[in-house]
């Protein structure tokens, strides 16, 4: 099984640009290339819009992954609305009304997959618990799918801004598993990988832009699109980042 995560898109209305980069032809160049490459499974990790909610950037989307026929599973981010992709995308069912959060499980090769929403900036203590059972009663490595890194991830710029999840709170999650945890995150813009005793944090690659990772203020490293592959073995995974050519309006040639 191949699982592409692809993560901050950062799409602008229709009429407008995200900062003179086409993020919308970022996006359908790395689903055919991921296509190609033998992907399956999609998940989009959050930031699907540029800076605040917007309906018909979800409905946009959604049209662009009916075109493919990737498993697809889209978890919100701190630019989105939790409750607008859980109606765009069928997912109403799995929504938490009472603490306006989108969460679920499946099964993939074994493994649990946890889809979490940190789109608030943390985990409300109804999802934490949550998660906690499901790891605890996990056979295989749980693999977790959530917008924000529940760790810093020695990335000055990033590591600075809040809100961000409790890391104590992610130790207590994942201090009873008797495999590694594999948590899968977006926000950073970087490729990054954070190992511990129970857990492995793989940041992925932006579609819209890569943050660079030495300084304390704001800088661009490179405008490549990037996403992540997830191999699922029978008793390994393999992970591998792969970049395509990003794409610049017109109006900033």
């Amino acid at each position: 099984m191949k699982i592409i995560q692809i993560s901050d898109i950062h799409i602008a209305p229709s009429g407008m640009t995200t900062r003179g980069v086409d993020v919308r032809r970022n996006l359908t160049t790395i689903l055919d290339d991921a296509k190609e490459r033998g992907g399956t499974h999609l998940v989009i990790s959050g930031d699907l819009c540029f800076d605040t909610p917007e309906m018909e950037v979800y409905q946009w989307l959604k049209e662009v992954l009916d075109g493919y026929d990737f498993v697809s599973n889209i978890i919100a981010g701190n630019h989105d609305d939790s409750r607008m992709i859980a109606a765009t995308f069928g997912n109403l069912d799995r929504f938490c009304f009472e603490e306006n959060e989108l969460y679920w499980e499946d099964c993939w090769g074994g493994h649990p997959v946890l889809f979490l929403d940190s789109a608030k900036g943390d985990l409300s203590p109804k999802q934490a618990h949550w998660a906690m059972r499901r790891v605890q009663q996990a056979k295989k490595s749980p693999l977790i799918f959530m917008h924000h890194p529940p760790a810093a991830l020695s990335v000055p710029y990033m590591d600075a801004l809040l809100p961000r999840p409790d890391p104590n709170l992610f130790e207590g999650i994942v201090q009873n598993s008797d495999q590694a945890v594999h948590i899968f995150v977006g926000h950073y813009h970087v490729d990054k990988v954070l190992m511990s005793e129970k857990m492995v944090i793989w940041a992925c690659p932006s579609t819209y832009y890569q943050i660079g990772q030495t300084q304390k203020e704001f800088t661009v490293d490179h405008r490549r699109s990037g996403y992540r592959m997830i191999e699922l073995w029978s008793d390994h995974i393999i992970c591998s980042t792969h970049y395509c050519e990003g794409y610049q309006t017109e109006e900033t040639l």
